[in-house]
């Protein structure tokens, strides 16, 4: 099963408690689009925030014991994120546990 989540890479901002994905145009326009409704925006950062930075992965489990919010609202704000590509979804990679 899916059960490690990363950061994907793509370029975010918080403006006012809410998350932000940050868009660059080809002509080199930045622009930003907020993440779902500002209560999706706002809890998306909260979940957002406790995810590493540089591709470190969290356990989804121990992600969801750190968030004070019901478990089945984490999966709902890591499904909105997903589907703005804001992160990656990895399956355990045993080859990290082995000690050779």
């Amino acid at each position: 099963p899916l059960s490690f989540i990363a950061r994907s890479g793509v370029q975010v901002s918080i403006d006012q408690d809410r998350l932000q994905r940050v868009l660059r145009s080809e002509s080199g326009r930045v622009s930003s689009c907020f993440i779902g409704d500002d209560e999706t925006a706002r809890l998306a950062a909260v979940v957002y925030d406790l995810i590493p930075e540089g591709g470190d992965v969290i356990d989804i489990e121990r992600l969801i014991h750190h968030v004070a919010l019901p478990p089945d609202v984490i999966q709902s704000v890591l499904q909105v994120l997903n589907a703005y590509e804001l992160i990656t979804l990895r399956t355990p990679d045993r080859r990290e546990n082995d000690y050779e």
